[in-house]
């Protein structure tokens, strides 16, 4: 059966003993389902809307705490879609719940906002392959034409990965270069949860469509690790290198 939240929707996993090329290929075929669309429409509209929100922030143009304010406007946007179209599961309690309790510790905790704002930005990075995915992953999705299906599937792979192991680098060097229990506690807390979750939409992603080979798996992962170490502070990797 489907799984809930960022996991629902995806469609009934093909196991008839052929290639997972066919897998793929017979997972890709279009299902037209307005009530499905409707729900697919809205939640890419969002992801599209956070995107730019991100880069608006990557250039420059607007701080982190403003893209954090647009991207709980959006939080709120996509979870009561999730509601209206009965897709709000656990996970999607733990994912909408930690980011906003991890907004209100920024907004009103000045020297967390100072140091961890612009890592809460970096780990909406996932929502850069969830476009990908309500575009023309899941089975009931935007796009109708199974090739460029197909080609939001393969793309989807690589950089679900390696967002995914950005994700977590970030967050293992911000927990690193902590300055105190508290701060190190907090960030223990939400690597073990941003990982958790993180590795169960993974497996709900690829039960559906198939998971990369390991080569191609391993270099996502190694991408994403240096995006991670790349954008962190000079003064973290200084720090760590350091350490006797």
């Amino acid at each position: 059966r489907n799984t809930g939240g960022m996991g629902r929707g995806m469609g009934t996993a093909v196991s008839d003993g052929r290639t997972k090329e066919r897998k793929v290929l017979r997972y890709a075929q279009f299902k037209s389902d307005p009530f499905q669309r409707r729900y697919a429409k809205i939640q890419v509209a969002g992801f599209i809307m956070s995107c730019g929100a991100m880069l608006l922030w990557a250039a420059g143009g607007i701080d982190a705490m403003t893209e954090l304010g647009i991207e709980i406007g959006l939080l709120v946007y996509r979870g009561a879609n999730e509601a209206a179209h009965g897709e709000f599961d656990a996970s999607a309690y733990w994912h909408h719940g930690a980011f906003f309790l991890v907004y209100l510790l920024l907004l009103y905790v000045q020297s967390w906002q100072d140091l961890y704002a612009a890592t809460t930005v970096q780990m909406q990075i996932l929502h850069v392959p969830m476009t990908l995915w309500y575009l023309g992953g899941r089975s009931h999705c935007l796009l109708s034409s199974q090739r460029k299906r197909r080609i939001c599937i393969a793309l989807f792979r690589p950089v679900w990965l390696a967002s995914c192991a950005f994700r977590a680098g970030v967050l293992v060097l911000a927990a690193a270069h902590a300055e105190d229990a508290a701060a190190r506690s907090v960030l223990a807390t939400c690597t073990a949860v941003f990982m958790a979750l993180d590795s169960h939409w993974t497996m709900c992603f690829f039960s559906r469509i198939g998971p990369l080979s390991l080569p191609p798996t391993l270099f996502a992962g190694l991408v994403g690790i240096c995006l991670a170490v790349y954008s962190a502070p000079p003064q973290i990797l200084l720090d760590l290198g350091s350490i006797p």
